[in-house]
């Protein structure tokens, strides 16, 4: 998710609160974005195809996910992925692209040449 990128670099270089928005489904979803830096969930597309109910299993999963690791709050996972502790971003650009690199696939094109 390019927004979770752009998160994790934003957070503590910036000085205002990330919301993170569109794709967040789960509470996977959910903690990978308060884990790049976001301080705010939204879930509304989740909530539509869902219903309402969904978010107690959203939530349950996290404080599942949150025990298994002794996490005491969901807080305490915040930023865990950010560019912040970084003491320049150029480490976390090259791990970001030698990750875009290894994921690249050589399409096939017909009639390219």
């Amino acid at each position: 998710m390019p927004r979770l990128h752009w998160a994790a670099i934003l957070y503590g270089h910036v000085n205002l609160d990330i919301a993170i928005t569109g794709g967040v489904h789960s509470a996977e979803d959910v903690l990978k974005s308060i884990m790049a830096g976001g301080g705010v969930v939204l879930m509304a597309s989740a909530l539509h195809i869902h219903g309402i109910d969904h978010i107690r299993k959203v939530l349950d999963d996290m404080h599942y996910w949150l025990e298994k690791r002794e996490y005491t709050s969901l807080w305490e996972t915040r930023a865990a992925s950010a560019a912040a502790p970084f003491q320049t971003l150029q480490h976390f650009d090259r791990g970001n692209y030698i990750k875009t690199l290894s994921s690249y696939s050589l399409r096939q094109t017909v009639g390219a040449f």
